[in-house]
């Protein structure tokens, strides 16, 4: 399969056209919305600031969501930045022993969303010409992303003590240095995964309702005629090329992608809903919606061939992370 699609890079034009929509997705869209926001959440997070927003929500974070304080950050900064802003500050925390692997993956399952410059300014204001329309997009996805966390919360102790290990915090020069460093590897790690989802899906010729489910980003912003509850639902979930770029910090907190996988569906699926009766409960944002958009892809355009590649590389990827833990590989 990986060698048929290598000689349909090479011999279909289209794959090269693909690539260079998603180069300019990324200079467009990507870098400009997620480099300055992924720079100063490292910042806060590696420095003093973050003990600020700890004194703020730390007590909501221990007593409601039973996560440690250390962990406010993270989730605050990580919503606000978007994916994956939210996993990178949860894997520091945990590579600085702020938090354990258990807290780090219960984390990973509700601190997923799309931030607020792509959600707003990208899909909202640039695609859809409308900047309520990516408020309430962003809206729907934070509450569901909080309702996840406060109903999963009597399923884990109380945390009594608070106290952690000594963290040694950055002083600010050293922070900017690091945030820099380790912002550029990631942005770099996204879009080349961003380029390579993007000829490929320009090779498969894939339908609608799918794309999002390959590479959000390409998937929302060159398709206009999806519906706010799927867009709503597509965001949650992500896109399989964003669950590809977390692999080795799955790897790293000990999450298994399958538990990463049911979780965002059901984030997906919670995002529909709520999305659906929205726009029941506010008949009027139908109307404004519908001058947005136009018609509402049906299920019946989802391709069976690429459906089949989808669970294949779903499983591929399932196996190989139990593998590395099973045999203790390196990432």
């Amino acid at each position: 399969m990986l060698m048929g699609i290598v000689i349909l890079l090479v011999i279909n034009p289209s794959a090269k056209d693909g690539a260079k929509n998603g180069i300019l997705l990324c200079q467009n869209i990507i870098i400009p919305a997620l480099l300055p926001i992924l720079i100063i959440t490292n910042i806060i997070i590696k420095t003093k600031c973050t003990l600020v927003l700890e004194k703020i929500f730390g007590k909501f974070t221990v007593s409601v969501l039973r996560l440690p304080k250390s962990s406010t950050s993270a989730i605050i900064l990580g919503l606000i930045g978007g994916y994956p802003s939210g996993a990178i500050l949860t894997n520091h925390l945990y590579e600085t022993a702020q938090i354990t692997s258990k807290q780090a993956k219960r984390i990973m399952r509700f601190c997923f969303c799309g931030g607020v410059a792509f959600i707003i300014t990208s899909i909202g204001t640039i695609t859809f010409n409308s900047t309520s329309y990516g408020f309430m997009l962003y809206i729907i996805n934070i509450a569901v992303s909080i309702i996840v966390a406060i109903l999963s919360a009597p399923f884990y102790p109380k945390i009594y003590n608070e106290s952690k290990g000594a963290v040694n915090y950055l002083s600010l020069q050293n922070a900017v240095i690091e945030s820099v460093n380790t912002t550029i590897k990631s942005l770099l790690n996204m879009s080349a995964y961003i380029v390579l989802f993007s000829a490929l899906s320009n090779i498969i010729n894939t339908p609608t309702l799918i794309a999002p489910l390959l590479e959000i980003t390409n998937g929302l912003c060159n398709n206009p005629n999806l519906s706010f509850n799927y867009i709503c639902a597509f965001l949650s979930f992500g896109g399989l090329c964003i669950h590809f770029q977390l692999t080795d910090i799955l790897s790293n907190v000990k999450m298994k992608y399958a538990d990463f996988l049911i979780w965002r569906i059901i984030c997906a699926f919670l995002c529909f809903v709520i999305s659906t009766i929205y726009l029941k409960l506010f008949p009027q944002a139908v109307d404004v919606f519908s001058n947005i958009q136009s018609s509402t892809p049906q299920l019946h355009q989802v391709n069976t061939s690429l459906s089949i590649i989808m669970i294949i590389s779903s499983a591929v990827l399932i196996f190989d992370l139990d593998e590395r833990k099973k045999y203790h590989l390196p990432n």
